[in-house]
């Protein structure tokens, strides 16, 4: 596969936020690369008559999660 091509779908994946990208700095040459992590914590996929039924769960960060638990504690 060309760089070209791994490029072009890791941006699909970045624009699905279905991937995040890390950026590191070597300290010894000071150049840096990007390191990818998935972010899908689920992905079902049911066979049906019609088609397929495909729901998928993300990976919900430390920030996000706090903000939901605090409005779930602001509730009750």
């Amino acid at each position: 596969m060309s760089v070209a091509t791994v490029s072009r779908r890791v941006r699909t994946l970045l624009d699905l936020d279905l991937v995040v990208e890390r950026t590191h700095i070597d300290p010894e040459g000071g150049h840096h690369y990007s390191e990818y992590e998935a972010q899908l914590e689920r992905v079902d996929v049911h066979l049906l008559e019609s088609g397929f039924d495909v729901r998928i769960e993300l990976r919900e960060d430390a920030a996000d999660r706090f903000r939901r638990i605090w409005g779930e504690m602001r509730k009750a």
